[in-house]
């Protein structure tokens, strides 16, 4: 994907040409992320004759495109995802609800059990977003109990394995449910989102859950969670009802964000800028995450972090981790000859249509002239209408990929 090509609108700051290599960077990732490259690159050796794909997560249809070049004999193709987008001919295409799961995730979730059960040779594509993009609720839950779940916990700023291993344990597909379900032998090719085992990726729903019920529900008291999710959760996971223990399979791990952050540093190279990879595995509260970032980056480099950081909502703004992470950046290096971008690798930040920003040592005083406090905008999770109005937001739509979050620190 060409990131420029795709910007809705331009990022204006009044550093342009830092803006412009911050921006050709982004591409290059994407680019280095490619699903369709990457898993067509991953299944270059198979062997194994006809097979059915079953496709989950926001990459899924481009997955699809890449595998079905290098298997050749296709069955049946189901994807899930959460936008239309070309695929294969004959291919089921379902889309369904992110982040929160609603009545089609459930219908998509049933569809690939059922899939899954009658079919003997399969190849599941896993990518982020997956978790609530297909849900089926475990017994003695309904849909509504998981959605309400979903959002406690995105609310509350848990680390993605903090969320995964409550999202597991309630469902009927995740947690290597799906895999149980499958007729036959499987082969399983993910696109990493997160920091942590493929346990993690779309909350494993094809790989062994190395938690139990248990671990959910400590998660759920240690947060301090457990009066505000619905009490037939605390019922559920206090049952116990273990994960199941699946066959041992192939998994390959096609692209991840270290992958798509050293495309980033190559593009930097190419264009005779020094930098380096500071961390594939950036993690924490945002805003904390900023300061340490800021702190790390040198003069006349670019600095590059991937991964994912959290943010808990205590205001009625709009935003996302990496909008959050802008703003605070941006009251960080105000007057200062920095800019920084922090970039969703899938193009959507939280419940927006950006997916993120690029702001520089001018962008706090041109909220601020926008009628807008930053301070203000920060504290009550506003960061989407201050950095609209000063024109930071990246918007491009979706990007077929999701391999976590890249942040660029750029100072002269």
């Amino acid at each position: 994907m060409n990131l420029l090509d795709q910007l809705v609108s331009p990022v204006r700051i009044e550093d342009a040409s830092r803006a412009d290599l911050v921006l050709a960077m982004l591409s290059a990732a994407l680019t280095a992320a490619d699903p369709e490259y990457s898993t067509r690159r991953a299944l270059a050796d198979w062997m194994e004759g006809p097979a059915t794909i079953l496709a989950l997560g926001k990459a899924a249809s481009a997955m699809v495109r890449g595998a079905t070049t290098a298997i050749g004999a296709v069955e049946h193709t189901l994807i899930v995802t959460d936008h239309a987008e070309e695929v294969p001919p004959g291919a089921e295409l379902i889309v369904t609800s992110h982040p929160i799961p609603d009545t089609t995730s459930e219908f998509a979730g049933r569809r690939l059990l059922d899939e899954a059960a009658k079919r003997e040779n399969t190849v599941f594509l896993i990518s982020g977003g997956g978790s609530a993009l297909a849900e089926v609720p475990a017994a003695g839950l309904t849909l509504s109990d998981v959605a309400e779940t979903y959002v406690v916990l995105l609310r509350a700023g848990l680390a993605i394995g903090e969320v995964n291993t409550v999202r597991s344990h309630l469902s009927a597909l995740k947690g290597g449910r799906l895999a149980a379900a499958a007729a036959g032998s499987i082969l399983t090719v993910l696109i990493s989102d997160v920091i942590g085992g493929p346990h993690l990726i779309a909350s494993g729903p094809t790989v062994p859950c190395p938690t139990q019920p248990g671990d959910a529900l400590d998660v759920l008291w240690r947060r301090g969670l457990t009066e505000a999710v619905p009490p037939q959760v605390l019922t559920v996971l206090a049952a116990g009802e273990p994960p199941p223990r699946i066959p041992a399979s192939e998994v390959i791990v096609a692209t991840d964000g270290e992958m798509a952050a050293r495309g980033a540093l190559d593009e930097a190279h190419r264009r005779r800028m020094g930098g380096r990879l500071v961390t594939p595995r950036l993690e924490g509260a945002a805003v904390d995450a900023v300061r340490w970032a800021l702190a790390q980056a040198q003069p006349g480099e670019v600095s590059l972090f991937s991964g994912e950081t959290t943010v808990e909502v205590r205001g009625a703004g709009r935003g996302g981790r990496n909008q959050q992470a802008a703003l605070a950046a941006a009251l960080v290096i105000e007057n200062r000859p920095t800019v920084f971008a922090a970039f969703g690798t899938d193009g959507i930040d939280g419940p927006t249509d950006a997916a993120g920003a690029i702001v520089d040592g001018s962008t706090a005083d041109a909220v601020r002239r926008a009628g807008i406090d930053p301070e203000e905008a920060l504290a009550d999770n506003d960061s989407y209408h201050a950095l609209d109005a000063a024109g930071a937001l990246i918007r491009c739509g979706p990007t077929g990929t999701n391999v976590a979050d890249l942040w660029i620190v750029a100072g002269h």
